[in-house]
């Protein structure tokens, strides 16, 4: 970008600072499907979001959860699916919709009637704008991805999930972390860029094991690229308590937004998170 004067970029703050104060009461971002989120965010903004957890806490659910509130609100929502296949992720996309466990989807369990209720949620599905990409595999893939997903005007990009970028030995896979951390922050000026990170089982050796911000100091430069962090844990994963439903989101680091811990409800049957406090 060119040099601007301090007069041409007050007119884009007080612009922006205008459309807000006419709209107190609605969210100027993407919505994710999670209120006190959304209060904290103000919807996701142009920038750079990281949802952190270990293996199998839920964040390919929560990523999903916040695909499927977008594109409800209208929003092209293109999903960078490096963990899992477009399929897989479709079918998790349709067992939230229909309410349907997603274990009865996969062993064909479903009565005839939960099947009609199938097709009926596939076809409002079709209707949104929800995108996937699943060839991106290096730093160099991921800024054609990222490209090619701005020009097709999407509204916000996902990422599932960053670490399972690939390069020859650690230290080259470090570089190209660290390179796609910098493209992410790059492109987030453009839209808005969610990626979900894997927290290292160094948690695991601790007596509380809910991650924080250190964590994820192991996938480069990512901790200082990002303005907002998230971290969920689920204490069943630990205890392996099936009755436990509880979560929690905890924004950690929030640049341009305040922090503060948020309780979920996780339905692993259906693979979706939904807010404690919202019924």
């Amino acid at each position: 970008m060119a040099i601007e004067h301090i007069k041409d970029v007050l007119v884009r703050a007080m612009t922006k600072i205008e459309a807000r104060h006419a709209n107190p009461s609605d969210i100027s971002g993407i919505p994710s499907g999670i209120p006190s989120l959304d209060w904290l965010t103000d919807g996701f903004q142009k920038e750079l979001y990281i949802l952190g957890a270990r293996t199998s806490v839920g964040k390919s659910a929560l990523l999903k959860d916040f695909i499927l509130a977008g594109a409800k609100a209208g929003n092209h929502m293109h999903l960078i699916n490096l963990e899992d296949s477009n399929s897989n992720t479709v079918i998790r996309q349709l067992s939230a919709r229909s309410g349907i466990d997603l274990w009865k989807i996969h062993k064909g369990k479903q009565t005839d009637e939960e099947m009609m209720l199938l097709y009926k949620k596939a076809s409002e599905l079709s209707t949104l704008k929800i995108t996937f990409e699943d060839s991106a595999y290096d730093a160099k893939s991921i800024e054609t991805a990222l490209c090619n997903a701005v020009q097709k005007c999407a509204n916000a990009v996902l990422i599932d999930y960053l670490q399972l970028i690939k390069g020859q030995g650690h230290k080259q896979r470090l570089e190209q972390l660290e390179e796609a951390s910098w493209l992410l922050k790059k492109y987030s000026k453009k839209i808005p860029i969610i990626a979900a990170v894997q927290i290292n089982r160094g948690v695991e050796d601790r007596k509380d094991k809910r991650p924080t911000m250190s964590d994820i100091r192991s996938c480069g430069t990512i901790e200082q690229d990002a303005d907002v962090i998230m971290l969920l844990y689920r204490d069943s994963y630990y205890t392996k308590d099936l009755q436990d439903k509880t979560a929690e989101l905890n924004v950690v680091k929030g640049r341009n937004c305040p922090t503060g811990m948020i309780n979920l409800i996780f339905d692993s049957l259906k693979a979706t998170f939904r807010e404690a406090t919202v019924q």
